[in-house]
């Protein structure tokens, strides 16, 4: 081990950065020409990436001027957490870099797309979720237990509007802390996981109701042509009519073994409720009947004028959301793929791999992602939906800075193959290689400079 580190020390000496080379990584990846390869075992990797550690200092940018990075990315004042894209647009929730909540500290950040630079900045206390609606941008703020309503032209605040909730969750408690929110012209709904939305009217920034959701909790909140939805994991998809503010209904849907889906996000889009969740196998204990998590994520599209389910989308395994934009995306794997919902034909297009980050917003044919304390945006392909759904090769790793055991590093995008994970690099004389490690390595494994992937050893032209 002490000669391959000798090695490594002084191939490194002699690598510079090419200039570009990580941009060159992710446009070559794609069309996959002049390829080498390279097998290495995670231990050399381990090695390769505790050497490139201690250069991170030498290779770290300085302040960034007004617009975009050479690779397109854009500074932000922390961590993105979430965004909704409004015209040309995109406004950004921030929050302290390593917050863990409850309470993270952060901005609301619009982001000039044409400019791509930051236009305006809200610091905030906590600042939960946003939507767009009624001429206004409205965030739901989680510690000050408010909804902020915006001015999209200026973003100065044009009201902050209270929430308390009409009952106590513990002797005195009151508090509301906002989960989740959408907007239309005519209202404002905010969810709470206390068992609880609340109605705003945007004429007058007043609480004109609020309903009481059974089993006490509550999740992310959609407002539909019939009524008000609320996902709530377990207990379904509940239904909330805007003039009496009482539950009407509320969807659940268990399969033939007696699991429940749990449904956990959801977007209202003409006539239904489209819900991503994941199937929960009962079991029983000394506690009595319940549910844990099975297998299976999926896609659920339910009717929204007879709460019946229409039809059943599954998809890859691990956490996954929806990105309402022009079209409906969802986000699978936790962030490595994205699928195009077709809402007529009832079909997902092909998985599109994210080249880095995690999926943030779409807005037409870009999407934008989340990489370290910036936004980047990329171009979707054409995802035209059909019959085979599932792609090849099969799971990811997501390239992200400061995710790895190596603070500062980045990781590159990788992909799999069968049983191994392959990372394209860029050589200093310009010319690509993609190295292959054989073996079950995670994202967070990966930690390199892809500008320096030089230097890892002999190999074939």
């Amino acid at each position: 081990m002490s000669e391959l580190k000798e090695r490594l020390d002084r191939e490194l000496a002699e690598v510079s950065p090419a200039i570009g080379a990580r941009a060159a990584i992710e446009r070559r990846a794609e069309r996959r020409r002049r390829r080498r390869r390279l097998a290495l075992v995670p231990a050399t990797l381990l090695v390769t990436a505790t050497i490139i550690a201690g250069l991170t200092y030498a290779f770290r940018a300085g302040p960034q001027p007004p617009g975009p990075a050479e690779d397109g990315s854009i500074l932000v004042s922390g961590e993105p957490v979430d965004s909704i894209a409004v015209g040309d647009a995109l406004w950004v929730l921030t929050q302290e870099p390593g917050c863990e909540g409850p309470v993270c500290t952060g901005f609301v950040e619009k982001v000039d797309t044409r400019l791509g630079e930051v236009v305006a900045r809200v610091p905030m206390t906590s600042p939960q979720a946003a939507a767009a609606g009624a001429g206004s941008i409205w965030v739901a703020s989680f510690a000050d237990d408010t909804v902020v309503r915006l001015d999209p032209a200026t973003a100065r605040i044009e009201a902050t509007i209270p929430l308390t909730l009409p009952f106590e969750v513990a002797d005195g408690d009151r508090r509301f802390l906002p989960f989740d929110l959408d907007a239309t012209d005519e209202a404002v709904w905010v969810s709470t996981g206390r068992g609880a939305v609340a109605h705003i009217d945007p004429s007058t920034n007043d609480i004109v109701g609020m309903a009481r959701l059974p089993g006490g909790t509550g999740g992310p909140v959609a407002i539909g042509n019939v009524g008000v939805w609320v996902a709530d994991s377990l207990n379904g998809a509940v239904l909330v009519d805007p003039v009496s503010h009482r539950v009407v209904d509320a969807v659940r849907l268990d399969d033939e073994a007696g699991q429940r889906f749990s449904m956990n996000t959801l977007v209202a889009r003409g006539g239904a409720i489209w819900v991503v969740g994941n199937w929960a196998r009962p079991v029983e204990d000394l506690d009595g009947a319940g549910y844990v998590a099975g297998e299976g994520h999926a896609v659920v599209e339910i009717d929204e004028s007879d709460g019946n389910v229409n039809s059943i989308l599954d998809i890859r395994d691990g956490p996954a959301w929806l990105l309402d934009g022009d079209d409906l995306w969802v986000v699978e794997d936790d962030g490595a793929y994205l699928r195009r919902v077709d809402v007529d034909d009832r079909t997902l297009s092909s998985a599109v791999p994210v080249p880095f980050g995690r999926p943030l917003a779409v807005s037409g044919t870009t999407a934008w992602s989340a990489v370290g304390d910036s936004i980047r945006s990329w171009e979707l392909p054409d995802s035209t939906p059909g019959p085979t759904a599932t792609p090849s090769p099969t799971g990811t790793a997501e390239p992200e800075r400061g995710t790895g055991p190596i603070r500062g590093a980045f990781y590159p995008p990788t992909y799999r193959e069968g049983e191994n994970i392959v990372m394209p690099v860029t050589f200093v004389d310009g010319t690509t290689a993609e190295v292959v490690f054989r073996g079950d390595l995670r994202a967070d494994e990966l930690g390199t400079y892809g500008e320096i992937a030089g230097g890892l050893g002999e190999v074939e032209r």
